[in-house]
């Protein structure tokens, strides 16, 4: 554990509160470049390679989110965060619900972008194995051409050019162990049911991914929850809707802010 902790590549700017933020499935920290200018100027971020992404070392397969999410919670520790808000886009999100889930005291914020408190129904457990099966035949390269375009709301965002080439990069055993993982998810709607700290919900209009209704639903949950719908966006609102992101994003920075 400690060697992983010690291994965890990262990106940090500013001076303020630490916010943490967690990419998505076959992403790295760098797909946060251009949305972090856009936050207040008040903040410290630290972006995060998730193990097996980017530059941090694989765990050992399988493991699951739990696993993940202690690790992680270890790093903010070693680096001594103070009550950092997590921001987790996707996997990211799930991945925070877990740490929350962990240790709560841990943190004063969470923002979920375009990602979900409920586990994966039948269906989706059954693509995420469709998946692996054509990922072990046909690299993840092949699947990505299709996947990520999906992702956006407009498949001829500007953006979609570099977010393929930066999936691409996945290998191959990351992909097959969070996919895994991702699936064996369990439900975390009681973190959101029992958050004392203030609490975003991001979802697109046209997420392929996470249902704009679901989110709505989960926001009822606990009256420390806002939600965020982003018009004309699927499912990288950072990217596609990148303003309108943003004002939701500092919103919650604010509310944090202004916490006793």
């Amino acid at each position: 554990m400690k060697d992983f902790v010690k291994n965890i590549h990262f990106v940090s700017q500013g001076d303020g509160r630490p916010v943490v933020f967690l990419h998505g499935f076959c992403e790295t920290h760098k797909i946060w470049e251009d949305f972090i200018p856009l936050l207040s100027p008040n903040i410290k971020t630290f972006a995060l390679d998730l193990p097996g992404f980017g530059s941090s070392p694989l765990h050992s397969s399988p493991f699951t989110l739990d696993e993940v999410a202690q690790e992680l919670n270890s790093w903010i520790d070693a680096k001594c965060l103070k009550k950092p808000i997590l921001i987790g886009h996707s996997l990211g999100g799930y991945i925070s619900l877990a740490m929350i889930a962990t240790n709560a005291s841990l943190f004063s914020g969470l923002n979920l972008f375009h990602s979900t408190a409920m586990p994966d129904v039948e269906a989706k457990k059954e693509s995420r194995v469709k998946a692996i099966e054509f990922v072990r035949k046909n690299g993840v390269g092949a699947f990505v051409q299709n996947f990520i375009p999906g992702l956006f709301y407009d498949e001829e965002h500007p953006a979609v050019p570099s977010a393929v080439q930066l999936a691409s990069a996945t290998r191959v055993d990351t992909f097959i162990s969070y996919t895994l993982a991702m699936k064996d998810r369990p439900d975390r709607t009681h973190v959101l049911k029992k958050s004392i700290f203030p609490v975003l919900l991001i979802g697109g209009e046209f997420d392929p991914v996470i249902e704009p209704d679901s989110l709505k639903r989960q926001a009822l949950l606990n009256s420390n929850i806002d939600f965020s719908n982003l018009l004309n966006t699927g499912h990288m609102g950072f990217l596609e809707s990148p303003k309108a992101s943003a004002e939701a994003v500092n919103h919650l920075i604010l509310r944090v802010s202004n916490l006793p």
